[in-house]
């Protein structure tokens, strides 16, 4: 069995519990507490039991509130027991605090590891300079690459928003955004639904290698689904 259909399972049971104790006595309010089996799995050093319960009070599942706090001491438990999930969930969960330090320690250990998405992050480190990096957009680059070798989508977006944009001239190439760009819709497939923002950075990379009629119509397009207003129909306003 899939280890995250016995956790559900589990967390299901331990729900169905809770409701009929709570019904069995309307005046007694009952506080959720963690199933004994998953605490044991914990004890015993599984790390992904240790994830799932950290979920569990982020998400608000089964009988459990959200509880940030609650959650972050479980992304903790998980990412000491080497849960590379953890890591990251507990390094953005800083990072959303401002606890620069901290949270990149937790993105470069998921890195190492594989981790997709904490490339992607610590490539935004470079970016702005936090956690007392110097700004440096080649670095930053070199950790979305690391990032799209993992599919990582907006690490694709960001990359060639950045080539098309940045104000410094050894940031800046028009023709490798395109490349990079037209990698980022290939993981979308042909069907694919790019979001709305993705095309944005399209129509920067199209001006940025003087497409601008493509640039033009494409960011006309993404001003009109997003405001609901047709640009012909406002010059006559």
């Amino acid at each position: 069995m899939d280890k995250r259909i016995f956790y559900v399972l589990i967390l299901c049971l331990f729900v169905v519990m809770n409701t009929s104790l709570a019904a069995e006595s309307e005046s007694v309010k009952t506080t959720p507490v963690i199933p004994q089996i998953l605490l044991d799995k914990v004890a015993d050093g599984d790390g992904e039991s240790a994830y799932f319960i950290a979920t569990a009070f982020a998400k608000g599942e089964g009988a459990f509130d959200v509880d940030l706090e609650k959650a972050k001491k479980w992304f903790l438990k998980a990412a000491e027991l080497n849960n590379v999930h953890a890591m990251f969930e507990l390094g953005m969960m800083l990072f959303f605090d401002k606890d620069f330090g901290d949270a990149r320690q937790w993105f470069e250990k998921a890195a190492e590891q594989g981790h997709g998405e904490s490339f992607y992050r610590l490539g935004i480190y470079h970016i702005y300079g936090l956690s007392d990096l110097k700004q440096s957009c080649e670095a930053a680059y070199q950790q979305f690459e690391a990032a799209e070798s993992r599919k990582v989508s907006v690490a694709f977006n960001d990359h060639a928003w950045m080539l098309a944009t940045l104000p410094e001239k050894r940031c800046r190439n028009g023709e490798k955004a395109w490349r990079v760009y037209s990698k980022l819709e290939r993981t979308f497939g042909s069907n694919g639904l790019i979001p709305l923002s993705y095309l944005d950075t399209k129509a920067a990379v199209l001006a940025e290698i003087s497409e601008f009629n493509g640039a033009i119509e494409l960011q006309t397009y993404v001003v009109e689904e997003f405001c609901g207003v047709k640009l012909e129909d406002s010059k006559n306003i």
